[in-house]
């Protein structure tokens, strides 16, 4: 499957153009998703 994904805010506390800090949960299930053999964009 092919997911696409919005940054800022989605995965990562974002004040653009700097990147403050990832949100843990939200990444972990990216990371299960793409090592599931997932595409991520």
């Amino acid at each position: 499957m092919i997911i696409a994904v919005d940054f800022d805010g989605t995965i990562a506390q974002t004040d653009f153009p700097v990147i403050h800090e990832e949100i843990p949960d939200d990444c972990e299930v990216l990371r299960r998703l793409h090592d599931s053999g997932h595409y991520l964009i």
